[in-house]
């Protein structure tokens, strides 16, 4: 239980199921679509690939996606007591928006696609930037590190491949990253 009273157990189980479940669909996504190549697609391709089962999958898992995000934020938000992890479950819930956004602008839409993806990677690496304070700071000292160890693993893969590989890192280390957030809220220290 929190200090407000809240149970961590709902949002921790979201949040370990979307960290598990997304990346699934991802893989099966690419799988069905048979065209995409890490490092020359872009995730967002999925969503307006020619396959209309691969579109509509993809989309959808965006706006799903995007409302567990928020819905994870809005528990880390109200069940933690520390203004960092306040500030991290904030950015989540904003993350969560512009990822529901990611499912509606498709890339067919570039003028709203580009800056709502943008948005969805900046706020979604806030939220791993802050949280990692937020758990040194609680003397949830391994949380932090496993989450300072995904951060170096996405920004060290910028070099070595082009934008679209290193989302794909990106978006793998921020699920795995959503796991660990979620086992630290069930049974970490507040």
């Amino acid at each position: 239980m929190s200090h407000e009273g809240l149970p961590a157990a709902p949002f921790a189980a979201i949040g370990i199921f979307l960290g598990a479940v997304m990346p699934l669909m991802l893989i099966s996504e690419i799988f069905i679509d048979g065209n995409w190549t890490f490092d020359y697609n872009t995730l967002s391709d999925l969503g307006a690939s020619d396959n209309e089962l691969v579109a509509c999958m993809f989309n959808g898992a965006c706006m799903f996606g995007g409302l567990l995000i928020s819905v994870f934020g809005i528990g880390k938000y109200l069940i933690r007591t520390d203004q960092l992890d306040k500030a991290c479950g904030a950015a989540m819930v904003l993350a969560g928006i512009f990822l529901f956004l990611v499912g509606i602008f498709t890339k067919d839409n570039l003028a709203f696609h580009i800056p709502v993806s943008f948005m969805y990677f900046i706020l979604m690496m806030a939220a791993m930037f802050i949280s990692m304070f937020a758990d040194f700071k609680r003397d949830r000292k391994l949380t932090a590190a496993f989450t300072s160890i995904l951060i170096v693993i996405t920004f060290a893969s910028i070099p070595g491949f082009y934008f679209a590989g290193f989302e794909v890192i990106m978006v793998g280390c921020s699920y795995v990253w959503m796991i660990f957030q979620s086992l630290s809220l069930a049974f970490g220290k507040d």
